[in-house]
């Protein structure tokens, strides 16, 4: 890249020159990093991924850092992250330059830690989606004092997982494709496992959207038993061993299932006076409008200029109103 940059700088003083004939603008190349900073717009997140051909890991230990950049108008990558996680293809076109990025069977991680109410700012409602694409771990921690004396000083936390980071790349590292399946007595374990409980959620009257995550955990189960199986086996073809199979059935069942059931339902509380106002915004909305007649309408019924933007951002994704242009909007008829 310093190196890119030393060309460009000397193309770009040619240019100035008008004397291009025998020079050729240099091509920039690829800026490849395993880890993304969640703190980026759609089109950065996009970039980055495209020139890793698909793979890397957004990590952020306060979810408020991905979430302040995903209510910016510049940000909102819901859409990215839920064609990511099945594996769809990304496209994306910008006018300038004539910019094109396309990533085939995209396969990124995405990975942060907050508060449930973190967590609510994150992904505001469960419509479009993006919640039953996560798995979700709470915890409580116990109130207890922790001595801050020490007898001798060991290794930090940094150097212990860096050397156990660098430890399972070196075991790990396998550009081979390899093949997995379940037996066919997991196979029908599985689907009973999930047919019961959504026949038990069913009886309960369960939100839709409960159902959309017990769906997808039902994928989960079977990615966490191939990913296990892949760190056991060094084979080619690859059979799940009942005793990966049945750890990776019960982290669902006994732990994520339920997290992510009980993490909705605080979100689905939170949203009732949320979308009274976003239907009262949408409602009172002309039929084409601009962002600022929008950010004055919703201040006359009461509604935040940020919580204004983050409606019009979730209109638009529900597809309750059309984005244009750059800040110009129009209903859906």
């Amino acid at each position: 890249m310093k190196e890119y940059r030393k060309a460009k700088a000397k193309y770009d003083k040619i240019k100035k020159s008008k004397n291009t004939e025998n020079s050729e603008e240099p091509e920039k190349p690829n800026q490849l990093m395993f880890f993304i900073p969640g703190d980026t717009s759609e089109a950065s997140l996009v970039g980055h991924i495209g020139e890793n051909e698909g793979k890397g890991c957004v990590f952020e230990t306060e979810a408020d850092t991905i979430s302040g950049a995903n209510k910016q108008e510049w940000g909102g990558f819901s859409p990215v992250l839920r064609k990511n996680f099945h594996h769809e293809d990304i496209s994306r076109t910008r006018k300038t330059d004539d910019e094109f990025t396309e990533i085939s069977n995209s396969r990124f991680s995405f990975l942060t830690t907050g508060t449930p109410d973190q967590v609510n700012r994150l992904i505001p409602n469960s419509e479009d989606g993006l919640y039953s694409r996560f798995l979700f771990y709470v915890f409580s921690i116990p109130y207890k004092w922790r001595s801050t004396f020490t007898k001798e000083i060991g290794d930090s936390m940094d150097v212990i997982l860096s050397k156990l980071g660098k430890s399972f790349y070196t075991n790990q590292k396998n550009n081979d494709e390899r093949s997995f399946s379940l037996t066919p007595e997991q196979g029908e374990k599985l689907d009973n496992t999930f047919k019961k409980t959504l026949e038990t959620m069913k009886k309960d009257d369960c939100q839709e959207e409960a159902v959309s995550v017990l769906f997808r955990h039902g994928l989960m189960a079977y990615k966490i038993a191939m990913t296990l199986s892949a760190i056991e086996s060094k084979d080619e073809v690859i059979t799940c061993s009942d005793k990966v199979f049945d750890l990776s059935m019960k982290l669902i069942s006994d732990v994520f299932l339920g997290n992510s059931l009980d993490q909705l339902k605080r979100i689905s509380k939170s949203n009732k006076s949320s979308r009274s106002k976003q239907t009262l915004l949408l409602n009172s909305l002309p039929i084409e409008f601009n962002r600022k007649q929008a950010i004055e309408i919703a201040k006359e019924i009461g509604i935040p200029q940020r919580s204004a933007d983050g409606y019009l951002k979730t209109l638009v994704e529900q597809g309750k109103i059309i984005k244009q242009k750059q800040g110009s909007y129009r209903k859906y008829k």
